[in-house]
C-alpha cells in the first residue's frame, strides 16, 4: 500500500555562486504587447488620415486630420482636425 505522507523535496546544496548551466526566465515586461493592427490598416502618429464612416459625428465626415496619439485600451486614435475654423480631437477606430 501507498504511504500518504507528502515525500519531501530533495534540495542540493550549491556553493552560493551563479550557475552557467541552470536556466533561467527572462525577466517579465511590464508593458503591454503591442496591438496587432486591423489587415490593410497602417496608421502612425503624424499620419494625415480622411475622416469617413462616423455615424453619431457625421459632421466631420469628408475632413482631413492628423493622429496625435494612441492606440489607447480601446484601440482608437486620436485625431486632431480642423471643423468650422476651431482644433478638435476625436477618438476615432
Amino acid at each position: 500500500s501507498a504511504s500518504s505522507k507528502p515525500q519531501k523535496k530533495k534540495f542540493r546544496q550549491t556553493s552560493g555562486l551563479w550557475d552557467s548551466t541552470r536556466k533561467v526566465e527572462p525577466p517579465k515586461s511590464n508593458t503591454p504587447p503591442p496591438r496587432k493592427p486591423k489587415p490593410g490598416l497602417v496608421v502612425d502618429i503624424g499620419k494625415k488620415v480622411d475622416i469617413h464612416g462616423l455615424k453619431g459625428a457625421a459632421q466631420y465626415n469628408g475632413l482631413e486630420g492628423r493622429i496625435t496619439n494612441g492606440p489607447n485600451e480601446k484601440g482608437r486614435w486620436l485625431v486632431q482636425l480642423i471643423y468650422q475654423g476651431n482644433m478638435k480631437e476625436l477618438a476615432l477606430q
